[in-house]
């Protein structure tokens, strides 16, 4: 959606703490800015000044040269200690912080999502906080229109042809009569059946779950246009997501694919993260954004035990204001106030940082949870604390964390947004009432 992408330089931005946030497309040697939200004014400044009357500038004169030529997101603090002193876009511009990860469409380069800051920062980037990028970055390339011309697919089959006992990746045949003729062992691995039990067998008897979905009709459709078809399926029996390229022959049909699971669970993640940070944009009280965390958790992450505690001031306690629907009267002995530092979210509250628990049965502290065996929590800063279980232990990993802690800092600002509307309705109320009293 254009107003997702639009908005992905900001949320970078804020997630990172940083300045700069910008989307760029780059056409050989030269970059092109997109997108991009900037609270120095450096940007403007450069797009007055710097940029060819083209709207380009050279691709040289960026960081993002490197982060275009990478797999891995380019990340550093300090440019003179990465050793880029004499860099030509440190030299033309000096930022000291830069973050940025490779936008592909179709395999190839398409731009680069990247954030900066003039001066050093205080620290590296760590590993959520590249994974946070890269997520970004994926999802970026995902959003654009995917065009796969003729040319790459005939050559695919050239190179079928000369390399088929020597590939690597998912690979089987099927005869006219949609029977096995090949399967090679990454494609039975994935299957998970024995290549040679398969060998003759009809595609349709053995894989019935496929009959009336996207496989059958593209490799029908296939065979009688005599045309390759390209696709994306889920095979439900397997929980698996596959990309799949099928070239026909009048004999039969050619299938490489390759396992997407992964892949589409981090579009699943990001695109529900996404919209679920445009949902919390528009609540109006805490406690709504707190119910909004507890539905993004089972959203976005499948996680049903969760809840939100939120500071009052005035009893220095942090309240349960929301929790996953269906607890019932489980935890009823766990949902009275606590102290800041008590239990694992007043904890998270007042240390102000994330904490995962792998095994609750490990901790030994004395505290009933209810068959809870792992837990991770993160705090929303001066408002209170997020917290998400699960029943089995090591349910939590990096990427976990991430999503929990982007969703805290999108939830953290809409609480503050919500706190200063409610001031001001409360100011708007006393000079109504002072104009009353006039």
């Amino acid at each position: 959606h254009p107003r997702l992408r639009a908005g992905l330089p900001e949320v970078g931005r804020d997630r990172l703490g940083l300045s700069i946030g910008y989307s760029s497309r780059v056409d050989g040697d030269r970059l092109e800015l997109r997108r991009y939200s900037d609270e120095t004014g450096l940007l403007d400044s450069l797009a007055e000044s710097d940029l060819d009357d083209d709207g380009t500038i050279p691709l040289e004169l960026t960081y993002c040269r490197r982060t275009a030529r990478s797999d891995d997101v380019v990340a550093f603090t300090d440019p003179e200690a990465a050793g880029l002193g004499d860099d030509p876009a440190y030299e033309a511009f000096g930022f000291g912080t830069y973050v940025g990860g490779r936008v592909v469409v179709d395999g190839e380069t398409y731009g680069t999502l990247c954030f900066l800051h003039p001066e050093r920062r205080d620290r590296p980037f760590d590993e959520s906080e590249r994974l946070f990028v890269e997520l970004l970055a994926d999802w970026l390339g995902r959003a654009v229109e995917r065009e796969i011309v003729s040319e790459e697919r005939e050559a695919a089959v050239e190179r079928f042809e000369d390399t088929l006992e020597r590939i690597d990746d998912a690979f089987f045949a099927l005869d006219a009569d949609w029977r096995f003729t090949y399967v090679n062992e990454r494609a039975a691995a994935l299957l998970d059946r024995d290549p040679d039990e398969l060998l003759g067998a009809d595609v349709w008897a053995e894989f019935p779950a496929a009959v009336g979905e996207e496989y059958e009709e593209n490799y029908r459709r296939a065979m009688e246009t005599q045309e390759p078809v390209s696709f994306e399926d889920y095979y439900e029996p397997l929980d698996l997501w596959t990309e799949v390229t099928a070239y026909p022959s009048p004999d039969g049909l050619s299938v490489f694919f390759a396992d997407a699971t992964a892949r589409k669970r981090r579009e699943r993640i990001l695109e529900r993260l996404l919209g679920t940070v445009e949902e919390l944009q528009r609540t109006d009280s805490r406690e709504a954004v707190a119910h909004r965390l507890i539905e993004a958790a089972d959203e976005v992450l499948g996680h049903e035990i969760s809840g939100v505690r939120l500071y009052e001031p005035d009893d220095d306690r942090l309240r349960l204001v929301a929790t996953s629907d269906g607890l019932g009267d489980r935890f009823a002995d766990s949902r009275g106030p606590r102290r800041p530092g008590e239990g694992v979210s007043g904890e998270v509250f007042e240390r102000g940082e994330p904490r995962v628990e792998a095994d609750l049965a490990a901790t030994d502290d004395g505290r009933p949870y209810h068959g809870m065996r792992s837990v991770a929590a993160v705090p929303l800063d001066g408002h209170g604390a997020f917290v998400v279980g699960a029943v089995e232990p090591d349910a939590f990993d990096e990427s976990d964390v991430s999503v929990l802690e982007l969703l805290a800092a999108n939830a953290v600002a809409a609480m503050d947004a919500a706190d200063r509307r409610r001031r001001l309705r409360t100011y708007e109320d006393a000079l109504k009432n002072v104009d009353d009293m006039v």
